[in-house]
């Protein structure tokens, strides 16, 4: 479908080259150089991560008990196997330090370490990187947006859960584009255990319908038709919160119970929460104010809406050729547009941003480096620098801020039934 894009794991060769037809030769030693500095930079993204958010580390854990009284080791029920896979690492904490805040802090810092290291090989594998280096890595671990994910211990659940989503990713590349027959059904399973540990797997769904649109080859039913395994996996993790009352309603307070009625509800909060959270991706301000804006000054929501349309606007106006050119540019765009759709049934949050932030600081990093390239010319150098101030500036300068105060306002938030 395109014939111009990197996809292989250190961003060399096209899609044909994946897809049957001869692959560049490479030096013994340059690869080895380039391996090496791939694995270099990683790591000191994932460290830079850590420091970053390392305020965390001395929080406290409001709502604490709470927590603890939802994640009894006792529930055996076929509801408490629903979230043994999200309340598995928190088990963990109450068994071996229960009244050690920083070791469970360290505990949630280490699986942000882990996503960093799957979300850098997710980056490589479809072209979001030069010679093995990856801007969008970069911005994704100084991204403040996480602060919230690794203080509350409500929201490591959404960490756990990419964590185990995005190998699946992987997988059903690798299913595709080799034959790796056991990738049928190691993918699912990878997917029904993300599903366990929280909704935030569904983002990663997102991103398998795009890579069936954009990178995937043969006929469209072959396409589509190999994610049936996943439809099935969701579809029955849908069906089992439902029958046991045990999944995330959507948080809009006046949904009635004419189905109309709430279908209408649904769509206007949509229109509403979707341009809120694309806005709260590329720019400012955070999601987060958004519920507070209506008991503040109930004109700043629609001068965030307003706000949104331009900001968005020119965004689109921007990416448009880019996602002409490039699959990869269509494929992570389409995945953080559709992953978009299934946060906003709960109330605007950063939190809620983590899967959707994955193809968006993607494309992000790839208009830096046009700009970088076209810096001659002074639009090209407008969008680069108001890109670059607001992720490789202001983002690194908020993560710490915002992980040393926010861990206090994470638990009431997640007590409302937002999504997890």
């Amino acid at each position: 479908m395109f014939s111009n894009d990197t996809i292989n794991p250190y961003g060399i060769g096209s899609p044909g080259e994946l897809y049957g037809q001869p692959a560049r030769t490479m030096p013994a030693r340059r690869m080895l150089t380039r391996r090496l500095s791939t694995r270099v930079a990683t790591l000191c993204c994932i460290v830079l991560a850590l420091c970053l958010l390392s305020p965390s580390l001395w929080r406290s854990l409001p709502g604490d008990a709470g927590l603890q009284q939802l994640l009894v080791p006792g529930d055996s029920s076929v509801r408490g196997l629903l979230r043994s896979a999200a309340s598995f690492t928190q088990l963990i904490d109450q068994a071996l330090w229960p009244s050690r805040p920083l070791l469970t802090h360290l505990h949630s810092l280490a699986w942000l370490a882990l996503l960093v290291w799957i979300v850098g090989a997710t980056y490589r594998r479809f072209g979001a990187a030069s010679h093995g280096l990856s801007l969008a890595l970069l911005l994704f671990a100084i991204d403040d947006a996480h602060a919230p994910l690794v203080t509350s211990l409500a929201n490591r659940n959404s960490v756990v859960a990419l964590c185990l989503a995005l190998p699946a990713l992987l997988v059903h590349d690798r299913q595709r584009r080799s034959g790796f027959l056991q990738g049928i059904w190691i993918g699912p399973l990878l997917m029904c255990t993300a599903l366990l540990s929280g909704q935030a797997a569904l983002s990663v769904c997102a991103y398998l319908i795009a890579y069936a649109w954009c990178f995937d080859r043969g006929s469209w039913v072959a396409r589509f038709g190999s994610l049936l395994p996943y439809a099935v996996v969701v579809l029955g993790w849908k069906l089992s919160t439902l029958y046991l009352d045990h999944g995330v309603l959507p948080s809009a307070p006046h949904l009635g119970p004419d189905p109309a009625h709430t279908l209408l509800a649904l769509g206007l909060d949509v229109c509403q929460r979707l341009p809120v959270l694309a806005l709260s991706l590329i720019a400012a301000p955070f999601a987060d104010f958004w519920q507070s804006f209506s008991l503040s000054a109930p004109w700043l929501r629609v001068s965030v809406l307003c706000e949104a349309l331009i900001v968005l606007g020119l965004f689109g106006l921007a990416l448009r050729p880019l996602m002409r050119r490039h699959a990869r540019i269509h494929f992570w765009s389409t995945g953080s547009a559709l992953s978009l759709l299934f946060v906003c049934v709960g109330f605007p949050e950063d939190r809620l941003l983590i899967g959707p932030s994955l193809g968006a600081l993607a494309i992000i990093a790839e208009m830096i480096e046009v700009g970088w390239a076209r810096r001659k010319h002074l639009v090209p150098v407008l969008g680069m620098g108001a890109l670059a101030a607001v992720h490789l500036v202001a983002a690194p300068v908020l993560a710490p801020l915002r992980a040393g105060r926010v861990g206090e306002l994470a638990w009431p938030a997640a007590e409302h039934g937002r999504a997890p």
